[in-house]
C-alpha cells in the first residue's frame, strides 16, 4: 500500500519530508512526498474539501490512501469533528481512500514540539526555561509556537520556510509526538507501529 500525503504551505511541502523520512522504517506502508492543496485555513469546509479533493486526484492513480494535512489555527470546531467533515465532503470525489488530520493549531506547534531540536540551535534561537514550560510535557499543542519561533529567533526574522527546514533537519519526531497529541494522531493515521491504537496520550519511551 502507498500513501499520499497533501498538505497545504509551503513550510510543510519543503520540510515535512525531512521528519517523515525519520519514522518511514516504523511505517507498514510508503509514504510519499506531498503535495500541495491550495488552502485558506478559514475558508468554508465545503471550500478547503474542494481544494484538498483537487490535491488528492493529483496523487489518486499513484496511491491507494491520501493523507490530508491541515492547520487547524483558530476555528472554534472540535479537531475530530472538523476533520471528519472534510474528509467526508472529499471522499466522494476522488478515488482512494482519504483521511484527514488538524495540526492543533499550526505547523509551527509541531515543530517547537521537539524543544530539545530547538535549543541546541543556539545560534539562530534563543530560548527560556519558560518557554519548555509552556511546551514539556506534553503541551505544545496549546500555545502560540508561530509567536514563540518569532520571538525567540536572532539575527535575522523567523522565515516559515527556511526555518522550518533547518528544524525539521535535526527535529526527532518521537520527541514531537511527546509533546504534540496532533502530531501523534498524524502517527495513527499513517499507521506507525508504536501509535495505530492510540494517540491521546504518549508511547512510552
Amino acid at each position: 500500500m502507498t500513501i499520499g500525503l497533501v498538505v497545504e504551505g509551503v513550510s510543510e511541502f519543503e520540510s515535512l519530508p525531512f521528519i517523515t523520512a525519520k519514522f518511514a522504517a516504523d511505517l507498514p506502508d510508503a509514504l510519499r512526498r506531498p503535495v500541495k492543496a491550495n488552502i485558506q485555513p478559514a475558508a468554508p469546509v465545503a471550500v478547503i474539501a474542494r481544494e484538498c479533493a483537487r490535491a488528492v486526484r493529483q496523487l489518486e492513480d499513484r496511491v491507494d490512501r491520501a493523507v490530508i494535512v491541515l492547520d487547524r489555527e483558530d476555528r472554534q470546531e472540535c479537531c475530530g469533528d472538523l476533520a471528519t467533515g472534510i474528509a467526508n465532503l472529499v471522499r466522494p470525489n476522488v478515488r482512494c481512500g482519504v483521511d484527514v488530520v488538524l495540526k492543533n493549531s499550526k505547523y509551527e506547534n509541531w515543530l517547537v514540539a521537539d524543544f530539545d531540536a530547538i535549543q541546541t540551535m543556539g545560534a539562530r534561537f534563543r530560548v527560556t526555561d519558560g518557554d519548555r514550560r509552556q511546551i514539556v510535557p506534553n503541551r505544545a499543542d496549546s500555545i502560540d509556537a508561530y509567536a514563540l519561533l518569532r520571538r525567540a529567533a536572532i539575527r535575522e526574522a523567523y522565515d516559515k520556510v527556511r526555518d522550518s527546514v533547518r528544524i525539521a533537519r535535526v527535529a526527532s519526531p518521537d520527541r514531537i509526538a511527546q509533546n504534540s497529541r496532533s502530531f501523534r494522531r498524524f502517527l495513527r493515521v499513517v499507521r506507525h507501529i508504536r501509535y495505530r491504537t492510540q494517540s491521546a496520550r504518549p508511547v512510552p519511551a
